[in-house]
Protein backbone atom coordinates (compact mmCIF):
# COMPACT_ATOMS: atom_id res chain seq x y z
CA UNK A 1 0.00 0.00 0.00
CA UNK A 2 1.38 3.53 -0.86
CA UNK A 3 2.22 6.21 1.30
CA UNK A 4 -0.27 9.51 0.51
CA UNK A 5 3.20 11.01 0.02
CA UNK A 6 3.91 9.08 -2.88
CA UNK A 7 0.02 8.99 -4.38
CA UNK A 8 0.53 12.92 -3.99
CA UNK A 9 3.35 12.97 -6.44
CA UNK A 10 2.24 10.51 -9.20
CA UNK A 11 -1.36 12.89 -9.30
CA UNK A 12 1.17 15.81 -9.45
CA UNK A 13 2.97 14.36 -12.16
CA UNK A 14 -0.12 13.58 -14.38
CA UNK A 15 -1.42 16.70 -14.11
CA UNK A 16 1.24 18.56 -15.08
CA UNK A 17 1.92 16.13 -17.97
CA UNK A 18 -2.15 16.84 -19.01
CA UNK A 19 -1.61 20.74 -18.65
CA UNK A 20 1.24 20.61 -21.35
CA UNK A 21 -0.71 18.54 -23.47
CA UNK A 22 -3.40 20.84 -23.40
CA UNK A 23 -1.14 24.31 -23.91
CA UNK A 24 0.60 22.15 -26.80
CA UNK A 25 -2.62 21.48 -28.10
CA UNK A 26 -3.67 25.38 -27.76
CA UNK A 27 -0.43 26.53 -29.54
CA UNK A 28 -1.21 24.12 -32.75
CA UNK A 29 -4.60 25.47 -32.97
CA UNK A 30 -3.52 29.19 -32.87
CA UNK A 31 -0.51 28.42 -35.43
CA UNK A 32 -2.90 26.82 -37.77
CA UNK A 33 -5.95 29.52 -37.51
CA UNK A 34 -3.18 31.76 -38.22
CA UNK A 35 -1.88 29.96 -41.39
CA UNK A 36 -5.34 29.98 -42.84
CA UNK A 37 -6.07 33.65 -42.13
CA UNK A 38 -3.30 34.91 -43.64
CA UNK A 39 -3.94 32.52 -46.28
CA UNK A 40 -7.39 33.58 -47.29
CA UNK A 41 -6.93 37.54 -46.90
CA UNK A 42 -2.92 37.93 -47.34
CA UNK A 43 -2.76 40.57 -50.87
CA UNK A 44 0.45 42.17 -51.92
CA UNK A 45 0.15 46.33 -52.08
CA UNK A 46 2.27 48.21 -55.05
CA UNK A 47 4.31 49.49 -51.98
CA UNK A 48 5.65 46.22 -50.40
CA UNK A 49 8.02 45.19 -53.27
CA UNK A 50 5.82 41.83 -54.52
CA UNK A 51 3.37 41.65 -57.27
CA UNK A 52 0.34 44.12 -57.25
CA UNK A 53 -3.07 42.23 -56.87
CA UNK A 54 -6.92 43.97 -56.69
CA UNK A 55 -8.10 44.45 -52.93
CA UNK A 56 -11.08 41.92 -52.37
CA UNK A 57 -14.36 42.99 -51.49
CA UNK A 58 -17.57 40.77 -50.40
CA UNK A 59 -20.72 41.72 -52.74
CA UNK A 60 -24.30 41.26 -51.28
CA UNK A 61 -24.26 37.66 -52.38
CA UNK A 62 -21.91 37.02 -50.93
CA UNK A 63 -19.06 36.65 -54.01
CA UNK A 64 -15.36 38.32 -53.73
CA UNK A 65 -15.75 41.06 -56.56
CA UNK A 66 -12.46 42.84 -57.25
CA UNK A 67 -12.41 46.94 -55.84
CA UNK A 68 -12.60 49.40 -59.09
CA UNK A 69 -8.80 50.72 -60.06
CA UNK A 70 -8.72 54.51 -60.15
CA UNK A 71 -6.25 55.53 -62.41
CA UNK A 72 -4.37 59.30 -61.88
CA UNK A 73 -2.98 61.50 -65.11
CA UNK A 74 0.54 63.13 -64.30
CA UNK A 75 0.27 66.43 -63.86
CA UNK A 76 3.22 66.76 -66.69
CA UNK A 77 0.96 65.34 -69.28
CA UNK A 78 -1.42 66.58 -71.92
CA UNK A 79 -4.97 66.21 -70.29
CA UNK A 80 -6.92 63.53 -72.07
CA UNK A 81 -10.87 62.55 -71.09
CA UNK A 82 -11.81 59.45 -70.41
CA UNK A 83 -11.45 56.09 -72.13
CA UNK A 84 -13.24 56.23 -75.81
CA UNK A 85 -13.38 59.70 -76.37
CA UNK A 86 -9.41 60.49 -75.89
CA UNK A 87 -8.67 64.31 -75.77
CA UNK A 88 -5.71 65.99 -75.68
CA UNK A 89 -5.33 69.58 -74.90
CA UNK A 90 -2.12 71.13 -76.58
CA UNK A 91 -0.22 74.03 -76.05
CA UNK A 92 -0.85 76.03 -79.31
CA UNK A 93 2.01 78.37 -80.28
CA UNK A 94 0.63 81.71 -82.54
CA UNK A 95 2.86 82.66 -84.78
CA UNK A 96 3.73 86.37 -86.33
CA UNK A 97 0.13 87.63 -88.29
CA UNK A 98 0.74 87.83 -91.80
CA UNK A 99 1.33 91.87 -92.80
CA UNK A 100 -1.08 91.21 -95.47
CA UNK A 101 -3.72 88.32 -94.20
CA UNK A 102 -4.57 90.45 -90.82
CA UNK A 103 -7.85 88.49 -90.20
CA UNK A 104 -6.05 85.30 -89.81
CA UNK A 105 -4.23 83.82 -86.97
CA UNK A 106 -1.77 80.62 -87.55
CA UNK A 107 -1.13 78.59 -84.63
CA UNK A 108 1.29 75.18 -84.91
CA UNK A 109 2.14 72.67 -81.24
CA UNK A 110 3.42 69.41 -81.01
CA UNK A 111 1.56 66.03 -80.01
CA UNK A 112 3.13 63.34 -78.00
CA UNK A 113 3.70 60.14 -78.95
CA UNK A 114 0.35 57.86 -78.10
CA UNK A 115 -0.74 54.04 -78.49
CA UNK A 116 -3.70 55.10 -79.12
CA UNK A 117 -6.08 57.13 -81.40
CA UNK A 118 -6.65 60.89 -79.88
CA UNK A 119 -8.70 63.76 -79.85
CA UNK A 120 -6.48 67.61 -80.23
CA UNK A 121 -8.96 70.06 -78.84
CA UNK A 122 -8.20 72.94 -81.65
CA UNK A 123 -7.37 76.68 -80.41
CA UNK A 124 -11.27 77.62 -81.33
CA UNK A 125 -13.47 79.60 -79.27
CA UNK A 126 -16.87 77.91 -79.92
CA UNK A 127 -20.09 79.12 -78.47
CA UNK A 128 -22.75 76.92 -77.05
CA UNK A 129 -25.09 75.64 -79.48
CA UNK A 130 -22.91 76.16 -82.51
CA UNK A 131 -22.97 73.71 -85.36
CA UNK A 132 -19.62 72.36 -87.67
CA UNK A 133 -19.48 71.50 -90.73
CA UNK A 134 -16.24 69.51 -91.88
CA UNK A 135 -14.89 69.05 -95.24
CA UNK A 136 -11.73 67.58 -96.12
CA UNK A 137 -9.28 70.01 -94.21
CA UNK A 138 -11.56 72.46 -93.36
CA UNK A 139 -14.24 73.07 -90.67
CA UNK A 140 -16.57 75.73 -90.85
CA UNK A 141 -18.88 76.62 -87.55
CA UNK A 142 -21.95 78.53 -87.30
CA UNK A 143 -24.00 79.76 -84.33
CA UNK A 144 -27.37 78.64 -83.21
CA UNK A 145 -28.99 80.65 -85.77
CA UNK A 146 -26.87 79.90 -88.23
CA UNK A 147 -24.44 82.68 -88.31
CA UNK A 148 -21.02 82.40 -89.21
CA UNK A 149 -18.78 82.01 -86.57
CA UNK A 150 -14.69 80.67 -87.22
CA UNK A 151 -13.28 78.31 -89.84
CA UNK A 152 -10.12 76.37 -89.46
CA UNK A 153 -8.16 75.07 -91.56
CA UNK A 154 -5.01 72.41 -91.80
CA UNK A 155 -2.19 73.40 -92.93
CA UNK A 156 -0.60 70.06 -93.77
CA UNK A 157 2.46 70.83 -96.38
CA UNK A 158 3.68 73.58 -93.80
CA UNK A 159 4.63 71.51 -90.93
CA UNK A 160 8.19 71.36 -90.21
CA UNK A 161 8.32 67.57 -89.97
CA UNK A 162 6.39 65.28 -91.88
CA UNK A 163 3.53 63.77 -90.72
CA UNK A 164 3.91 59.92 -91.96
CA UNK A 165 0.83 57.75 -90.82
CA UNK A 166 -0.22 60.41 -87.86
CA UNK A 167 -1.54 62.66 -90.70
CA UNK A 168 -4.31 64.56 -88.94
CA UNK A 169 -7.86 64.67 -89.73
CA UNK A 170 -10.66 66.73 -88.74
CA UNK A 171 -13.66 65.72 -87.58
CA UNK A 172 -17.10 66.86 -85.52
CA UNK A 173 -17.78 65.50 -82.09
CA UNK A 174 -20.51 66.03 -79.33
CA UNK A 175 -17.92 68.63 -78.08
CA UNK A 176 -17.04 70.25 -80.60
CA UNK A 177 -14.67 69.97 -84.26
CA UNK A 178 -11.22 68.43 -83.30
CA UNK A 179 -8.52 66.98 -84.84
CA UNK A 180 -7.76 63.48 -84.79
CA UNK A 181 -4.39 61.57 -84.84
CA UNK A 182 -3.91 57.83 -85.27
CA UNK A 183 -1.22 56.25 -82.90
CA UNK A 184 2.18 56.89 -83.72
CA UNK A 185 5.50 59.16 -82.56
CA UNK A 186 5.25 62.99 -81.62
CA UNK A 187 4.13 65.03 -84.64
CA UNK A 188 3.67 68.72 -85.52
CA UNK A 189 0.27 70.08 -86.50
CA UNK A 190 -0.50 73.51 -87.78
CA UNK A 191 -3.59 75.22 -88.36
CA UNK A 192 -4.96 78.59 -89.38
CA UNK A 193 -7.71 80.28 -87.99
CA UNK A 194 -9.81 82.75 -89.28
CA UNK A 195 -13.28 85.00 -87.47
CA UNK A 196 -13.86 87.36 -90.84
CA UNK A 197 -15.52 86.71 -94.12
CA UNK A 198 -14.06 89.83 -95.63
CA UNK A 199 -10.93 90.80 -94.96
CA UNK A 200 -11.30 94.54 -96.81
CA UNK A 201 -13.75 97.21 -98.06
CA UNK A 202 -12.87 100.07 -100.05
CA UNK A 203 -14.74 102.31 -102.61
CA UNK A 204 -13.25 103.80 -105.68
CA UNK A 205 -13.19 104.71 -108.94
CA UNK A 206 -12.62 102.36 -111.98
CA UNK A 207 -13.13 103.87 -115.42
CA UNK A 208 -14.79 106.76 -114.24
CA UNK A 209 -17.49 104.22 -112.81
CA UNK A 210 -17.75 104.24 -108.57
CA UNK A 211 -16.84 101.16 -107.70
CA UNK A 212 -16.91 98.73 -104.17
CA UNK A 213 -13.74 96.65 -104.10
CA UNK A 214 -14.41 93.64 -101.63
CA UNK A 215 -11.05 91.60 -100.35
CA UNK A 216 -12.86 88.38 -99.14
CA UNK A 217 -10.46 85.89 -96.99
CA UNK A 218 -9.52 82.44 -97.46
CA UNK A 219 -13.01 81.34 -96.03
CA UNK A 220 -14.90 83.49 -98.30
CA UNK A 221 -13.35 82.22 -101.39
CA UNK A 222 -13.92 78.45 -100.27
CA UNK A 223 -17.74 79.12 -99.21
CA UNK A 224 -19.56 78.65 -102.33
CA UNK A 225 -22.75 78.53 -100.59
CA UNK A 226 -21.81 80.99 -97.97
CA UNK A 227 -22.87 84.47 -100.53
CA UNK A 228 -25.65 85.46 -98.02
CA UNK A 229 -23.46 85.77 -95.05
CA UNK A 230 -20.31 87.22 -96.92
CA UNK A 231 -23.17 89.94 -98.66
CA UNK A 232 -24.34 90.80 -94.62
CA UNK A 233 -20.84 91.27 -93.71
CA UNK A 234 -20.05 93.93 -96.56
CA UNK A 235 -23.33 95.63 -95.47
CA UNK A 236 -22.25 95.76 -92.24
CA UNK A 237 -19.08 97.20 -93.44
CA UNK A 238 -20.67 99.18 -96.06
CA UNK A 239 -24.01 100.34 -95.16
CA UNK A 240 -24.73 102.14 -98.60
CA UNK A 241 -23.82 99.00 -100.66
CA UNK A 242 -27.17 97.53 -99.75
CA UNK A 243 -28.86 97.11 -103.07
CA UNK A 244 -30.49 94.16 -104.55
CA UNK A 245 -28.05 94.61 -108.14
CA UNK A 246 -25.48 94.51 -105.83
CA UNK A 247 -25.96 91.67 -104.07
CA UNK A 248 -26.85 89.81 -106.78
CA UNK A 249 -22.86 90.73 -107.85
CA UNK A 250 -21.56 89.82 -104.98
CA UNK A 251 -23.11 86.14 -104.93
CA UNK A 252 -22.28 85.84 -108.03
CA UNK A 253 -18.62 86.50 -107.55
CA UNK A 254 -18.35 84.04 -104.46
CA UNK A 255 -20.07 81.54 -106.48
CA UNK A 256 -18.33 82.00 -109.84
CA UNK A 257 -15.16 83.76 -109.43
CA UNK A 258 -13.46 82.40 -106.24
CA UNK A 259 -10.02 82.74 -107.46
CA UNK A 260 -9.73 86.40 -108.09
CA UNK A 261 -7.76 88.32 -105.52
CA UNK A 262 -10.68 90.96 -104.72
CA UNK A 263 -14.23 91.17 -106.14
CA UNK A 264 -15.54 94.32 -107.72
CA UNK A 265 -19.52 95.81 -107.43
CA UNK A 266 -20.67 98.67 -109.35
CA UNK A 267 -23.58 100.47 -108.17
CA UNK A 268 -24.64 101.42 -111.31
CA UNK A 269 -25.30 98.33 -112.72
CA UNK A 270 -28.68 97.66 -113.14
CA UNK A 271 -30.65 94.55 -110.98
CA UNK A 272 -31.33 91.76 -113.11
CA UNK A 273 -32.30 89.46 -110.84
CA UNK A 274 -29.67 86.54 -109.43
CA UNK A 275 -30.20 84.42 -112.87
CA UNK A 276 -29.66 87.18 -115.32
CA UNK A 277 -26.65 88.23 -113.31
CA UNK A 278 -24.92 84.80 -113.81
CA UNK A 279 -25.96 85.16 -117.31
CA UNK A 280 -24.01 88.47 -117.81
CA UNK A 281 -20.63 86.54 -116.35
CA UNK A 282 -21.70 88.77 -112.89
CA UNK A 283 -21.82 91.82 -114.97
CA UNK A 284 -24.61 93.04 -115.70
CA UNK A 285 -25.53 96.36 -117.91
CA UNK A 286 -23.26 98.40 -119.86
CA UNK A 287 -21.17 99.66 -117.57
CA UNK A 288 -17.68 98.45 -118.53
CA UNK A 289 -15.93 95.40 -116.99
CA UNK A 290 -13.69 96.53 -114.09
CA UNK A 291 -13.06 93.21 -112.65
Amino acid sequence: MRSPGSWYAVSHAVTSRRLRARGHLRLILMLALVALVTAAGCSTSPDSGGAATDTMTTSPAGRSVPEPTVATTPTNEPTRSAPGTPEMVLSWIEESPDSVDTATRTYQATAPDADSPVHLTLPLQVPPGSAATVKSDRVLVRDADGRFVVAAELLINDVPSPTGDRRPALADTDSGPVLVLEPGGPVTVKVRVCRQLVLQTTWLKRSGTRSLRVTPTWVARGWFSGGDQIWAEVVEREPDADTPGMRDQLVCHVRFAPAKQAWFLEPDRPAVGYAATVLAACNPGDVADGG
